[in-house]
């Protein structure tokens, strides 16, 4: 179960890196950062 939750996290975490990368390339608005 442990090395479930760890997987789980380090998902977590390429998921918002990945969409914060995305959303620095695509320069979108500034309403879509509040």
């Amino acid at each position: 179960v442990f090395g479930l939750m760890i997987w789980l996290t380090l998902v977590l975490i390429i998921t918002v890196f990945s969409a914060s990368a995305a959303d620095s390339i695509i320069q979108k608005p500034d309403y879509c950062y509040d």
